[in-house]
């Protein structure tokens, strides 16, 4: 029995492949432009809407800027921020993340399951041994502490995290709990901030990785890394990547797709800065690890 094809709604075309939950091919998102995005929008909102967040960047003509991602909301009295951990409160930026505390879980992972650049890491090939690694080769029977921090400056219809949208099920916690988690477990090696992506709590976690770096003692290793969306405030992406070059870490962009018109329809926002990030990036740090 054939599979039924699914008609694009916009050209009815279907021999091509066309989104579930948009409606529209890849052709006329590229081709057809606010015509398809709107269609785009319209499923963003409805998703987003069962988590009580925005449809789309907020953009009151007066308000409280926040500064800290591509989208720089601007919101207007009562106004929650795109990844809902910010709102306005009588013409203040009120937040669930500040420097000090966060909306994060942290939990073990055994190096080198779960990393995406285990393949060249100093955790999963000794790269930098002594000064980065514990081993020659892969460490085994060491640690990650992985830091899921809740909230995204995107909104991608096939997140594979879509819990760190549940903003209220964790209450912020202090850096606290991650640096004495890690002075009492020798075996952990590296923390990986991801999520949702840090993003919306880079202070959060440039704050806590300074501390724990600042604490640990002089003859252990512990990288700092970054999987992110790439779409952070520019002097946040540098001092975040300065941490990492520092600790023998690394910086993980996970570029959703190529071009901002897909970008705007499967993650509802622009990707552009990932791409000025990432330039930024290896422009001023490649050569010197």
């Amino acid at each position: 029995m054939a599979a039924h094809r699914i008609g694009c709604r916009l050209c009815g075309d279907t021999s091509k492949l066309v989104s579930n939950s948009i409606g529209v091919c890849v052709s006329c998102i590229r081709e057809k432009g606010l015509e398809a995005l709107s269609l785009a929008e319209k499923t963003h909102g409805e998703a987003r809407r069962g988590y009580g967040l925005p449809p789309k960047p907020p953009r009151a003509g007066e308000g409280v800027r926040c500064p800290l991602c591509n989208n720089e909301c601007l919101l207007a009295e009562g106004e929650t921020g795109y990844c809902g951990l910010r709102v306005n409160i009588s013409g203040r930026l009120v937040s669930l993340s500040t420097p000090d505390r966060g909306v994060y879980y942290a939990y073990l992972d055994p190096h080198v399951t779960n990393c995406c650049s285990a393949w060249f890491c100093p955790a999963g090939t000794g790269a930098g041994y002594p000064k980065y690694a514990y081993k020659r080769g892969p460490e085994v029977g060491y640690h990650n502490l992985a830091v899921f921090l809740y909230g995204c400056n995107f909104d991608c219809l096939f997140c594979q995290n879509s819990s760190h949208k549940r903003l209220r099920e964790t209450p912020p916690q202090s850096t606290d709990g991650l640096v004495e988690k890690t002075l009492r477990k020798s075996s952990i090696t590296c923390w990986c901030f991801f999520g949702g992506s840090p993003e919306p709590q880079l202070p959060f976690a440039i704050n806590a990785s300074k501390r724990i770096l600042e604490t640990i003692p002089r003859d252990r290793i512990l990288r700092i890394c970054f999987e992110w969306n790439g779409c952070g405030n520019p002097s946040l992406v540098r001092r975040a990547a300065e941490l990492s070059l520092k600790s023998g870490g690394n910086i993980k962009f996970d570029l959703k797709c190529w071009s901002e018109d897909l970008s705007y329809a499967l993650s509802g926002v622009s990707n552009r800065r990932a791409y000025e990030n990432f330039e930024m990036i290896a422009r001023e740090y490649y050569h010197e690890r």
